[in-house]
């Protein structure tokens, strides 16, 4: 998932099915920057403040198990 944000609150939430083990990678493409990496299971929520008229990438990429995957966010 792409998008560029006003400045404020935003979140991100990966959603999988439980016991499915991934890395997660949340980047500032504007800023050509990694904000936050987590490496776990199951769902995730990120919450980071955004920089107005910054665009932002979501990178997922599953370590095991298998399943309905999906990204969900909301930003100002």
């Amino acid at each position: 998932s792409d998008f560029t944000s006003a400045a404020g609150s935003a979140t991100a939430t990966l959603n999988v099915p439980s016991g499915t083990r991934w890395r997660f990678d949340l980047i500032d493409v504007s800023a050509n920057q990694v904000m936050k990496e987590k490496i776990g299971s199951g769902p995730l929520t990120l919450k980071f403040t955004a920089v107005a008229g910054h665009s932002y990438s979501f990178y997922v990429e599953p370590t095991s198990g298998s399943g309905a995957w999906s990204i969900t966010g909301s930003h100002p």
